[in-house]
């Protein structure tokens, strides 16, 4: 799908990978004294619920190649973003929300 969508800034390598900018987590450990990298807190590469890493530029990219139909044809596109539960400001579709 990145390369597609030419997202060369968007990845799921493990958080012990040393990927140049990004970003890493901290958080207080009890006992440890200061700040401590989270990476042990999360998951060892990205997965449906996170930990995945990209930028605003390649989420564009993104955004534009499936509107624009590159990485799915237009029937399967519509079927993706086309709302079809109701929600409070709209309707979800899968992982999409058509927002009113």
């Amino acid at each position: 799908m990145y390369a597609p969508a030419g997202m060369s800034s968007t990845g799921s390598d493990p958080e012990d990978s040393i990927v140049a900018n990004r970003a890493i987590g901290y958080t207080r450990a009890a006992g440890a004294g200061g700040w401590q990298s989270n990476a042990e807190t999360l998951p060892y590469r990205g997965t449906s619920a996170g930990g995945g890493y990209s930028t605003v530029g390649d989420l564009l990219r993104f955004a534009t190649a499936l509107r624009e139909h590159k990485l799915l044809n237009p029937h399967f596109t519509e079927l993706l973003t086309t709302g079809k539960v109701d929600a409070a400001m709209g309707k979800y579709a899968y992982g999409f929300s058509d927002r009113t």
